[in-house]
């Protein structure tokens, strides 16, 4: 009794404490996420609050170089829960920190710090902010540790009193039932009697066991007159499988001998005798099965034949005893069993040879049409490949014709300009001297070589830089290895030489920068300086915006690209984008 009731018990509470787990974690899950989300909420707003109570303080400290208030108001901040770093920072420069800058890190806030004049808006830095979320993380941890503990001894205890009353209320109940089990027999078939009397489930089932042995007694007679008629039917049954072509076979594995039908034997292209005297004939049947399933088949009917199946159905490609190939849906049911072994298979076939056959010669055409349809397809798509190719070629030629046309209309204007330009006196006025010298250079190199060729510009400039600039006043180079266009060289070189060389010489030593890099279909060369302490003389400054202005103008017009210039307290940047011109 004892074991029946502790298994149960065991069970019990195992589920019990199984639900009441998945419930404890579903909870704690909600709190934990629920706490977390509020924690989170409660740094957002801090980091608000750090905004809004010390943006205006810390700019004024910043505008006044208060350093001490600074420092102070930067370890206020830290004060707030999770800060575990703070600084500012102004143009990649850090001014002020307060904190443990190696700290790990999960959040990061920043907030402009600007001051403000009646006249004007001035950006002094940027307050940055990191924030830790370990301590959140460790009272989380405690939470859920509380938590577990508590829900644990909770369910514990009503587990093991629960345990208690199913022990009391149906175990020992139970129990009485498994020994009248045990216990039974059709020969003298009393039923269960229990001590207690409640009006529960256990009491229904004593019932009802009582009334199905009324019912046993009942089935017990009716189970010899449907024996009878069984006999009856099954005589019936064989005259319409006769009737309608099914071959039929019944296999004796204790005598080992097959009792079949004309049908069946008709299937295998044999007589009922031959199959009747065949020694081992269901292992004779089984050798037959070919076909790419015949492993399994053959494997399915061996566990048939060992208990572990009860009926196997398939269509099987079988060799008859004429060696002709047969379809037939075959099923074997095991009828009755010896040992947990059947003793006797039934065996129903119907021939399918007709049908796949049919069914082979339509997918044998089925498959000649596809090949049929994919090779035209194939020859189709590379036609119209061939056609995309030659269109592509057209287009390439149309576009270097245009292009050889438009060179030769710029070459008749610039020798025409050029002999106009020899001609005029030269002017007194030096802006109009050099624009007009600039301008005749570069027809000249124009007329040279309006055409250009392939050229390596990172080693043009490389070259350019050794042969305008003293080994000890060189800029600092940053290109690729190689970058091949079709281009003037001589067209190029006047570029360099009107918008890099005169800014580099106006810099000192190590001050000049220039990069050389592709990006898209566009070329960009950029040129970094540093200015000079003292302001150079108006001018020269006009001068070289006269200059800078027609070096614009032959970027856009030849190379289809833009010129770019921005000017700050300590560096000029100067950026020339060229568009690949295709040849």
């Amino acid at each position: 009794m004892f074991r029946y009731s502790t298994a149960l018990g065991r069970q019990l509470l195992t589920y019990v404490l199984a639900f009441s787990f998945v419930i404890t974690l579903l909870s704690l899950l909600y709190i934990l996420y629920s706490d977390y989300r509020r924690g989170l909420h409660q740094y957002n707003e801090n980091l608000v609050q750090i905004e809004n109570s010390y943006q205006k303080s810390l700019s004024y400290s910043l505008w006044n170089f208060d350093a001490n208030q600074i420092d102070a108001q930067l370890h206020g901040i830290l004060n707030f829960p999770g800060v575990v770093y703070t600084y500012i920072e102004n143009n990649d420069e850090v001014l002020y920190s307060s904190g443990n800058v190696y700290n790990h890190v999960d959040q990061r806030y920043q907030f402009d710090l600007r001051y403000q004049t009646p006249g004007e808006d001035y950006n002094l830095g940027t307050l940055h902010i990191s924030l830790d979320y370990s301590q959140l993380h460790q009272e989380l941890t405690e939470q859920t540790v509380n938590i577990l503990i508590t829900q644990f001894i909770k369910t514990f205890t009503i587990s093991l009193f629960l345990l208690f009353i199913v022990h009391q209320v149906i175990t020992r109940r139970l129990y009485a039932l498994a020994d009248w089990a045990q216990h039974f027999s059709l020969d003298n078939p009393r039923g269960p009697v229990l001590k207690t009397r409640r009006t529960d489930e256990i009491s229904a089932v004593n019932q009802a066991i009582h009334q199905m042995l009324m019912r046993m007694r009942q089935d017990i007679d009716e189970q010899h007159r449907a024996h009878q008629q069984l006999e009856h039917t099954r005589n019936q049954l064989t005259i319409a499988v006769d009737n309608a072509g099914i071959g039929f076979c019944t296999y004796d594995a204790d005598k080992d001998m097959l009792d079949s039908n004309g049908h069946f034997a008709g299937h295998l292209a044999t007589t009922e005798f031959e199959l009747e005297s065949l020694r081992h004939p269901i292992n004779e049947l089984i050798d037959r099965i070919h076909g790419p399933d015949a492993v399994q088949q053959r494997e399915r009917i061996n566990q048939l034949l060992i208990g572990r199946l009860s009926r196997v159905h398939d269509l099987i490609w079988i060799q008859d005893f004429q060696e002709e190939p047969r379809y037939l849906e075959i099923t074997l049911q095991a009828s009755r069993y010896r040992d947990t072994r059947p003793a006797e298979i039934m065996i129903c076939s119907v021939d399918r040879t007709q049908e796949q056959n049919a069914m082979k010669q339509s997918r044998e055409l089925t498959l000649s049409l596809e090949n049929k349809v994919t090779a035209r397809t194939e020859d189709l798509y590379n036609e119209q490949l061939r056609s995309k190719a030659t269109i592509r070629k057209l287009e390439q030629d149309l576009e270097r014709l245009q292009s050889h046309y438009s060179s030769n209309a710029q070459q008749e204007i610039n020798q025409l300009l050029l002999k106009l330009l020899q001609q005029v006196e030269p002017d007194t006025e030096p802006r109009h001297q050099v624009c007009l010298q600039a301008f005749m250079e570069y027809l000249t190199v124009s007329e040279l070589s309006p055409d250009g060729g392939s050229i390596d510009l990172a080693q043009l400039i490389r070259q350019w830089s050794e042969e305008k600039c003293p080994a000890s006043h060189r800029p600092q180079l940053n290109m690729p290895f190689s970058l091949i266009i079709e281009e003037n060289q001589r067209v190029i070189s006047f570029l360099l030489n009107h918008l890099l060389l005169r800014r580099h010489q106006q810099t000192k030593e190590g001050g000049s920068l220039i990069t050389l890099r592709l990006s898209g279909n566009k070329i960009s060369i950029e040129g970094r300086f540093s200015l000079a302490a003292t302001p150079a003389d108006s001018e020269d400054m006009t001068l070289g915006l006269d200059v800078d202005n027609l070096c614009e103008h032959l970027i856009v017009t030849r190379f289809q690209g833009c010129l770019l210039k921005e000017v700050t307290d300590s560096q000029e940047i100067i950026t020339l984008q060229l568009a690949i011109r295709n040849h």
